[in-house]
């Protein structure tokens, strides 16, 4: 069964290697155990202006979101990762971690997040989950840029009002 909790320093590891083996999936080369993506959230997880959940199932790390407040030029909750192990594709962990990062974000806070083009198995994802693409983009890997996207306040499949 499928538990989310606040993430803690000691998990940098196991999130590591569910964000390396997702990036793996969507970008189709295979996963670089050397990538410092250890150390990247050894640091990230000790930020005081993120938080970071994950989502165990039988004790092991299968998912994760990670998300900060800005301000540019709203006040925003920005979705910095959200990454779910390639063999729980498509089995709710993504919606779960969804949830969550909806509940995170405060009443006068808009959603936003950056997709690269080239994964459309995300960007369908968040258009299900009511958001959608924005003129922002920045260069991304293979010449194919990253997308903010912004989250309109409801989900169009669920029909769940929320204020943004």
């Amino acid at each position: 069964m499928d538990r989310v909790r606040l993430a803690v320093p000691a998990d940098a590891s196991a999130i590591a290697s569910v964000h390396r083996e997702s990036r793996a999936e969507y970008y189709g080369d295979p996963p670089d155990v050397r990538d410092g993506r250890e150390a990247m959230w050894e640091h990230l997880l000790t930020l005081a202006d993120g938080v970071t959940f994950v989502v165990e199932d039988d004790g092991t790390i299968v998912a994760f979101l990670s998300a900060r407040h800005v301000r540019i030029p709203e006040t925003a909750l920005e979705m910095a990762a959200l990454y779910v192990q390639p063999d729980r594709f498509g089995r709710g962990t993504g919606t779960l971690l969804h949830e969550v990062f909806q509940s995170e974000r405060g009443a006068h806070e808009v959603g936003l997040l950056e997709v690269w083009a080239g994964n459309q198995r995300a960007i369908d994802f968040y258009r299900r989950h009511g958001w959608v693409a924005t003129s922002t983009t920045r260069p991304g890997p293979r010449d194919t840029p990253f997308i903010t996207y912004r989250f309109l306040g409801h989900s169009p499949d669920r029909g769940v009002s929320q204020a943004s």
